[in-house]
């Protein structure tokens, strides 16, 4: 089996405040769309999440070979980005309940839930649908192509102040 293939930021001045006591750590992780369809996908993230430091996780999933269909299917029958986005985004509601049922997390919905999780022993899946349609922390956030999951997994973490962002492909 392959291993999963990470990319990780930390923010040095909030993994200070961390080791301070100051604030928790929290770590975003964009899981590639991709990802869903390895059979070794379930083994591989539990393996994966052993091997991190202590931090509560929010998982976000992409949408993976829906989005090149959508991106296809957009080409072809000439369909407006910002309608091919919300399709996007609503494909990635359904790879977030997925990705929950694969990893045992719980599927959050609600963006303000997401400041509630305190412990390091936290895992959750945010399905980003509702924060990305109508929620004033994503407004500025363009209704194209130029705005991926991993994009909108940076702009989670920073909107949560995460000490962490970790990109698996």
């Amino acid at each position: 089996p392959r291993p999963l293939r990470s990319c990780s930021w930390q923010r040095n001045t909030c993994k200070e405040a961390v080791e301070s006591n100051l604030m928790k750590p929290i770590r975003v992780v964009k899981v590639g769309g991709s990802l869903l369809t390895w059979n070794q996908l379930p083994e591989a993230l539990s393996e994966w999440r052993q091997r991190q430091e202590p931090a509560a996780t929010i998982f976000l999933a992409g949408a993976g070979p829906w989005a090149e269909l959508l991106r296809h299917a957009a080409k072809r029958f000439a369909i407006r980005e910002s309608t091919a986005h919300e399709i996007c985004v609503q494909a990635m509601s359904v790879t977030a309940s997925l990705l929950a049922t694969l990893s045992d997390c719980e599927c959050v919905r609600e963006r303000e839930r997401l400041d509630a999780i305190a412990s390091p022993a936290d895992n959750v899946v945010f399905d980003a649908q509702t924060w990305l349609t109508g929620h004033p922390e994503t407004a500025e956030l363009p209704k194209t192509w130029a705005v991926t999951s991993d994009s909108i997994a940076a702009h989670l973490a920073s909107t949560l102040k995460a000490t962490e962002l970790c990109l698996l492909k």
